[in-house]
């Protein structure tokens, strides 16, 4: 365990519901994934745990923690996604503090508990080598054959006009058909909307074959628990009334997160996806937002929704790749029985889904993997 200046302090469980909602408001780098925990079914307050770092009594940084534990062992997982949050709004940003939020957590979770910590930040390759590297001199290591995972990120500096021209030629063309058609668009974050969508969002996945997912569920059960300015946006676009794309998008910090998206035949022929985009991109503006992550592209797996994403970044967006899930835990062999049954598990998940593609006719196989 490696101690903490002594100006600094650490508050655990100390925080939840409203208060820490608005404890993660007031970070720049604040996300959905951390108010994520206590809206998925079963999930006992205990399975989640939430560390504050204060400097004198000032909050410095804070990171929301799931928690897996094998029963009647002791020992688990401790998970942590896109934190620890580090800088705070308005504020000038010192890197020492993400270092110094790296080994409270650690001395919590990974030390105190006796948990293997699995910490997966919100840092790229390209931009973020400084801190990248106190992960390794804080006592972290990278995962053993994790892939590299890469997203679009569109710098929203730029007026309206500027976005605009900066779309790819083609991504343009099909928003100017789309304005066109007489599409109409409803806004909004109420759960009746999100229903809407989700209806929308079974239509694409029965069209591609793919199959049902629980990450849409569990986006909207969290929905309830937002408070007003932290909630997602869901946009539907409608065409002769009925629905024919949608995405739901999600707007804390000083970036926004593309969440889901889908679309359906009437949308395809209107290209209503061009159009939902593109009134996200209006409310960021309007919002302040400073950049938008379009969540993830795959070149080779998912060509049509890499060329989606590709054409609306356009001359605004940049390729960035993710640094990586990052794990540090006591070398026990408690510990290493245990991440050697979730390598199998992993693999068992992987082999079925992977059977299940191999399932799909072949024509449905080549359409799941195009189109935006």
């Amino acid at each position: 365990m490696r101690p903490l200046p002594s100006e600094f302090q650490v508050e655990i469980d100390a925080i939840a519901g409203p208060p820490w909602h608005q404890l993660v408001s007031t970070f720049a780098d604040a996300n959905i994934y951390q108010l994520w925990q206590l809206a998925e079914p079963g999930r006992r307050a205990d399975d989640t745990s939430r560390l504050v770092l204060k400097q004198g009594g000032d909050v410095v940084a804070a990171a929301e923690v799931r928690l897996f534990r094998v029963p009647f062992t002791g020992r688990g997982i401790a998970y942590l996604r896109w934190g620890p949050m580090w800088k705070r709004a308005g504020r000038t940003q010192n890197p020492e503090h993400f270092r110094l939020a790296l080994r409270a957590v650690r001395n919590e979770f990974g030390d105190r508990r006796g948990l293997v910590l699995r910490l997966n930040p919100r840092l790229f390759v390209e931009e973020h080598a400084a801190l990248i590297a106190m992960l390794s001199e804080e006592g972290y290591s990278s995962l053993p054959h994790a892939s590299t995972e890469k997203t679009l990120i569109m710098d929203l500096s730029p007026t309206l006009e500027q976005l605009r021209a900066g779309l790819d030629r083609r991504w343009r063309n099909h928003l100017n058909k789309a304005e066109r058609d007489g599409l109409t668009l409803e806004t909004g974050t109420g759960d009746a909307l999100f229903q809407a969508f989700g209806t929308l969002y079974e239509q694409m996945l029965q069209r591609k074959q793919f199959a049902p997912t629980a990450g849409l569920a569990r986006h909207r059960r969290i929905q309830g628990t937002l408070a007003d300015d932290l909630k997602m946006g869901v946009i539907i676009a409608r065409h002769e009334g009925l629905p024919c794309a949608g995405a739901v998008y999600s707007a804390i910090g000083d970036t926004a997160l593309y969440l889901f998206g889908a679309t359906n035949d009437a949308g395809m022929r209107t290209g209503g996806s061009y159009l939902v985009q593109w009134e996200i991109l209006n409310t960021l503006k309007r919002r302040g937002i400073r950049e938008y992550d379009l969540h993830g592209i795959n070149a080779e797996s998912n060509p049509g929704t890499y060329k989606f994403k590709l054409g609306l970044a356009g001359k605004n967006g940049r390729e960035a790749s993710f640094a990586g899930p990052t794990q540090t835990f006591e070398p026990s062999l408690a510990n290493h029985s245990l991440l050697f049954a979730e390598r199998v598990l992993g693999r068992i998940r992987q082999s079925r889904a992977t059977r299940a593609m191999v399932a799909l006719p072949l024509e449905r196989t080549a359409e799941a993997l195009t189109g935006p």
